[in-house]
């Protein structure tokens, strides 16, 4: 049976081929959400990726809106749900009222994209500002109509993974988020100011820009310490490690569901 899988595998893994794994999923019953969000947490992370596909290629018991399962397993019921990172009722009401939707859109309903968008602008009027970039991001990705929009579970899936593993990096790494933005801002800063003064003059090869480059960042040294990297270095680890757990977590997830 392993074998059987490998020639549908790339289409989990290669992001480009996204039409083709819809094509297949359809000869199987599976629906594009489902299966666009099993591609998208198969290649968040190469370590488990395989037995993951693998899993899913032989699955027979994938139903019709299991995607949207999985995003309300996400919400609530997951070993770090979205719930638990959001401490005012006002915010808890106002994502429930999406999963409401969502699950309307589960029983059946047909549900808009007028619905959709008036429930989007609704949701970010209603949240507050103390609510984590993660949560509110992630859930607004969900609101849209997933007949036209088949990707939005799966984007779902990339963005909770990216944020919400940088912000739990923090901690661990000893660092602050404050500390984070004024490093990122310092050189997204000296990026912007190097690529200035630094464009291809006329008729100018490749080693002489190169070393005109190579003087300029010479002379001018992108104004951070050597404990901004120090500390940059050791919160991409410790966030790496965080998402590679949490891929784990959310493909585990899925397999659950998918395998009821």
């Amino acid at each position: 049976m392993a074998a059987a899988a490998d020639p549908v595998a790339p289409l989990f893994t290669d992001g480009s081929r996204s039409a083709a794994l819809i094509e297949w999923a359809g000869s199987r019953g599976i629906d594009a959400a489902t299966i666009l969000l099993a591609g998208e947490l198969s290649r968040m992370d190469e370590h488990g990726q395989a037995a993951f596909v693998t899993a899913i290629v032989e699955e027979a018991r994938i139903q019709p809106g299991d995607g949207l399962r999985w995003l309300l397993w996400l919400w609530n019921d997951a070993p770090t749900p979205i719930r638990s990172r959001l401490s005012e009722e006002r915010d808890i009401r106002a994502v429930e009222e999406v999963m409401e939707i969502h699950r309307r859109a589960l029983a059946g309903e047909a549900v808009s994209n007028p619905v959709w968008r008036a429930a989007r602008r609704q949701f970010a009027a209603a949240m507050t500002p103390e609510a984590p970039a993660a949560a509110v991001e992630a859930i607004m990705s969900s609101m849209w109509d997933l007949h036209a929009t088949p990707g939005a579970v799966a984007d779902v899936a990339s963005t909770w993974i990216v944020q919400s593993s940088a912000a739990d990096a923090f901690e661990p790494a000893g660092w602050t988020a404050a500390e984070h933005h004024r490093v990122q801002s310092t050189w997204d800063a000296y990026g912007i100011e190097q690529a200035h003064h630094n464009r291809r003059l006329p008729g100018e090869d490749d080693a002489a820009f190169g070393e005109r480059l190579q003087r300029y960042t010479l002379e001018n040294p992108v104004p951070l310490s050597s404990d901004d990297f120090d500390n940059w270095r050791t919160w991409q680890a410790e966030r790496q490690k965080i998402m590679t757990a949490r891929v784990e977590e959310l493909r585990a997830g899925l397999r659950g569901i998918v395998s009821r």
